[in-house]
């Protein structure tokens, strides 16, 4: 299925539900766009899945792993909102197509010159800002990660934790500095600046 932005392939998924999350997608190219100042231009593949074990015979590396979406390599996973026994409105606020879709953006606007953190921070930011969704709300802050934490091997992290911190990180940025400052520092390091010079020099200042 063609969108405007994207190639929508379905792999067991129905046809009314692929539909759904194009209008989504498009959706979020707008929103994204507007934040980044970034409109691709290619169309996008995605692949939707429509359930959690299609999605694990073509992704073997995550079997087991309840996720409901994926960005790698210039490619959007979505698993339907029915997997999760969700409404399309509840899936659309849980932010996982406006979430993968920042992931592709980021990449982009950086040239792969980034940390699984820092993507994190920001897509998750980018939910909080759109829908209000706030990772982890509620969590206790007790032993949070520290940044220090977080530039070590990432996946091996509590997930929950390490996604509430870079969240946290991401908003205390953007209070501060601005949207623009953070579209300054992507542009850093799509330049092939030290990520973290980079991310300091904006951290710090």
């Amino acid at each position: 299925m063609n969108k405007p932005h994207f190639i929508l392939k379905s792999r067991g998924a129905d046809e009314k539900t692929v539909e759904e999350l194009g209008n989504l997608l498009e959706k979020s190219y707008d929103l994204v766009g507007k934040e980044f100042n970034y409109y691709p231009t290619k169309n996008i593949p995605v692949f939707v899945y429509g359930s959690m074990e299609a999605f694990w015979d073509y992704n073997k590396a995550l079997d087991g792993e309840t996720v409901m979406g994926l960005y790698n390599m210039g490619v959007i996973h979505l698993v339907v909102p029915e997997a999760f026994d969700l409404t399309l409105e509840q899936y659309e606020t849980n932010g996982p197509v406006l979430h993968e879709y920042t992931h592709l953006v980021v990449d982009e606007l950086t040239g792969g010159n980034l940390e699984t953190w820092f993507t994190e921070g920001l897509a998750l930011y980018q939910e909080y800002n759109v829908y209000g969704t706030e990772w982890g709300q509620f969590m206790d802050s007790k032993d949070e990660y520290s940044l220090e934490d977080l530039r070590g091997n990432f996946m091996a992290l509590d997930s929950d934790k390490a996604y509430r911190k870079s969240f946290l990180i991401m908003k205390d940025i953007y209070d501060r500095k601005g949207n623009h400052e953070v579209l300054d520092l992507l542009k850093e390091l799509k330049a092939g600046h030290d990520f973290y010079k980079a991310f300091a020099s904006l951290s710090d200042s």
